[in-house]
């Protein structure tokens, strides 16, 4: 089973095909309007449009979709510029392809070759392509600016109650008395153990009073921090846990925000206890600075393994979506025995 970020409605999907098609039968209409300097037969003119429009749909949505996310949005202009200039010679050679065609061979009016024939053809062709792209560049990305600042004043709208939940989350009562309990029974026999456990926890409490608040912490700091609770649970479960887990040795200058990691890890010590054992692989790589983390964990035995989710993961997909907008992906697998995380998040320094 995959869950799906901020999956649409029915209802979402249907509204957004629709403004689509009235914004492409605005673009068709005013063509069409246009043309009855020609021909004032304005039907007539709107369907021969929408053929000779056709053809460049999947070209301006390949544009939209694909070109703008992958590469003006990942701050690769040159690139961007080159695919954008390629794709928009080809959906003109297209365009006056379609129309001469259709003008000539389907309608037979003869008198128009000598017109596609000539500059003007071209220049026809050309401008009416590069309004198409114009157009669809401009209200694309003014809906993303919409979208963003929507998201931004929807946090500022929350932002109270969001560090209250933050506050609540850093010094849980039951993280610090599993812990506390842990290290009384430790004292007597293994004091060594009871040392380390001290020492973790103190480095980890330390983050969360001191980090946790911050826009952005070094990734460094973050890693070192999910090392230290790692190293608690490690220690609490260590009669039944078969844990490995591997961090990045150099990271660079990379920033992320605090306790943004912490969750699925969380969630892997807490989804897997069994009486019989179990194992989590935490994987944590990095690519310049794209950053994969990558878990595994038994399923346990409780009744909250029923259901992928909770208070937990629905925050930090909110978290995601506000401070890394496609910048991340998130994929969470439940297979039969076991559930699997997989984020891949672009970072800054």
């Amino acid at each position: 089973m995959k869950l799906n970020l901020f999956r649409p409605s029915v209802r979402s999907k249907l509204l957004h095909i629709t403004i689509h098609l009235i914004c492409w039968a605005i673009y068709i209409f005013l063509l069409s309007y246009r043309d009855l300097l020609f021909n004032d037969a304005l039907i007539n003119n709107f369907w021969t449009f929408s053929v000779i429009t056709s053809p460049l749909v999947p070209f301006i949505y390949f544009n939209l979709y694909v070109l703008i996310p992958r590469l003006l949005f990942k701050k690769k202009p040159l690139m961007y510029t080159l695919a954008l200039s390629i794709l928009f010679t080809v959906c003109i050679n297209i365009r006056y392809s379609t129309a001469f065609y259709f003008y000539a061979k389907v309608l037979c009016i003869n008198s128009i070759e000598p017109f596609f024939s000539g500059r003007v053809g071209w220049w026809t062709a050309s401008s009416e392509t590069f309004g198409l792209f114009f157009i669809s560049i401009s209200l694309f990305l003014l809906h993303n600016w919409y979208a963003k600042e929507r998201y931004v004043k929807e946090l500022e709208n929350k932002n109270m109650a969001a560090e209250l939940n933050l506050l609540k989350s850093q010094l849980q009562p039951h993280f610090l008395f599993n812990n506390l309990n842990t290290i009384y029974f430790l004292m007597d026999s293994q004091p060594e153990k009871a040392k380390e456990l001290v020492v973790q926890l103190s480095d980890a409490l330390s983050h969360q009073l001191y980090k946790a608040n911050q826009d952005k912490v070094m990734l460094e700091e973050e890693l070192e921090y999910l090392e230290s609770y790692i190293k608690i649970e490690q220690i609490r479960h260590q009669d039944f846990l078969e844990l490995n887990y591997n961090f990045p040795e150099e990271t660079s200058k990379l920033s992320i925000a605090p306790m943004l990691l912490m969750t699925f890890i969380e969630n892997a010590f807490k989804h897997s206890t069994h009486s019989k054992g179990y194992k989590i692989n935490i994987d944590i790589s990095l690519n310049g600075n794209e950053l994969k983390l990558h878990v595994i964990n038994t399923k346990g035995e409780t009744k909250s393994n029923k259901k992928v989710g909770g208070l937990g993961l629905t925050n930090v997909r909110k978290r995601l979506q506000l401070l890394y907008p496609q910048m991340h992906q998130l994929e969470i697998t439940e297979h039969e025995s076991e559930f699997e995380v997989n984020l891949t998040l672009e970072l800054n320094e």
